[in-house]
């Protein structure tokens, strides 16, 4: 199963990775084995770090007489194995800051991989013991950002600090540098060398270097290792998906400004349905706090005097009851006067009781549009997320209303207990009295 792509280890191939991207990538790793390939011709080699292990292949093809690639990872050994086999080429899982393979190789290539590792002096002093009096190492690291390049990075090192680390180690010290570039080529065939190089810019140095290589070794370098420039040619496939990627990122920001305009004028429209929302919750407030409802708590006031009105009655009744056994002549007129009030306050009470009635309704109304301003409030706040002032005074509404109904509740318990009281009851027979007599004489009692 071939692996995938982590976003920093080259896996050709990797289904999960866009291909002409990948192999950009392939490009700018192969360039380096391709320059180390140089001094590979009969040499023993330690790939360091070699992945999945297409470079270690790469050198044996290029006529080294072994090759060891070692990587810390065991899928990725795995895979160079069942990929990349070569009668000269081995892989092992093995960490790099701990090779013990003294003086055993003739060239070590070690690239992509000192940013990888926090012992970078150890690997490196690791790396110089595997080395032969006269070998040499192969090292690369990509030019540090402002910002680091990949989470897999523990350090980038400088031009300055890798060098400075080399030159600890070794006698000799020579600094390449690799960077990508864009080429235009003519010809009947893909020749293996080109003898012509045309430069259209200045940005090809040492100052642009997208990789720092260096060669190390502890005899010379210049005029004893036969090494030239490499060049990696890949077609245009990749500046072309760049080129689309910016089209679509163009049309994407066209469409993005179009939504950003939409979305502004939906802000209006929900700016100008906020403000609709909180005149409303006002004018309910309003309402509220109105002639009308001053005039519905005095007719509640009125309604509760008269209610003690009528137990002040019924408090009289029930002493003329009292004694009505024994003077019930003398007193028929008192009686039919208490009865008469009576009855003109229970029409009084009834049409009271309708009033309220018309109140509980026109406070169940307001407190419905309440709620609905309310949802209306909420759902509004959701969006734009201006809504505490109008939240504010419908729960003020809220808490007026809550008063009022406390009030109303209170109202009816108490015309409840008074139809439930003693005295209610006791005014039965008066009132027994009052009907049959007018029924059987046709007029009321006599006063």
């Amino acid at each position: 199963m071939t692996l995938g792509f982590t976003g920093e280890r080259i896996v050709p191939g990797a289904p999960d990775c866009e291909p002409n991207f990948a192999q950009k990538m392939y490009q700018e790793h192969v360039a380096r084995y391709a320059f180390a390939a140089q001094l590979a011709a009969g040499a023993d080699v330690l790939d360091v770090g070699c992945g999945v292990g297409y470079g270690s292949q790469f050198l044996a093809r290029a006529g080294a007489a072994s090759v060891l690639g070692l990587d810390i990872a065991d899928d990725a050994i795995e895979h160079a194995r069942k990929h990349y086999f070569h009668p000269a080429v081995s892989f092992a899982v093995h960490d790099a800051a701990a090779i013990a393979l003294a003086a055993s190789h003739d060239l070590v290539t070690c690239f992509e991989l000192i940013e990888h590792v926090e012992a970078q002096e150890q690997v490196l002093d690791r790396i110089k013991a595997a080395l032969r009096p006269a070998g040499v190492l192969v090292i690369s690291t990509p030019r540090p950002l402002d910002d680091i390049r990949t989470h897999f990075h523990v350090h980038e090192m400088s031009f300055e600090e890798l060098h400075g680390m080399l030159k600890q180690r070794f006698r000799h010290v020579e600094a390449f540098f690799e960077t990508n570039c864009f080429t235009s080529f003519v010809g009947r065939d893909l020749p293996e060398q080109l003898h012509r190089i045309i430069p259209v810019t200045d940005r090809i140095r040492m100052e642009h270097a997208d990789y720092f290589v260096f060669l190390a070794s502890d005899e010379p370098i210049a005029g004893r290792l036969p090494v030239e420039p490499v060049l990696t040619i890949n077609d245009d496939r990749y500046i072309l998906t760049l080129e689309h990627d910016v089209d679509v990122l163009r049309r994407a920001e066209t469409d993005h400004k179009a939504r950003i305009a939409d979305q502004e004028r939906e802000k209006r429209e929900l700016a100008d349905a906020l403000a609709d929302a909180r005149g409303e919750a006002a004018r309910s407030a309003g309402q509220l706090n109105s002639e009308t409802l001053l005039a519905h708590l005095a007719r509640l006031d009125e309604t509760a005097e008269l209610r003690r009105l009528l137990m002040d009655t019924q408090a009289r009744l029930a002493t003329i009851q009292s004694e009505a056994h024994a003077a019930h002549l003398s007193h028929s007129h008192e009686i039919e006067a208490l009865t008469r009030q009576r009855d003109e306050r229970d029409g009084t009470l009834r049409q009271q009781s309708a009033e309220l009635d018309t109140v509980r309704r026109a406070i169940a109304e307001t407190s419905s549009r309440l709620a609905e301003a309310e949802t209306r409030a909420n759902a509004l706040a959701g969006e734009a997320g201006r809504l505490p002032e109008a939240l504010a005074k419908v729960s003020a509404l809220e808490n007026e209303v809550n008063a009022l109904r406390y009030r109303l509740d209170h109202a009816e318990r108490t015309l409840a207990r008074f139809r439930g009281s003693l005295s209610w009851a006791l005014t039965r027979p008066v009132r027994w009295v009052g009907r049959t007599f007018k029924k059987m004489t046709g007029r009321s009692l006599p006063q």
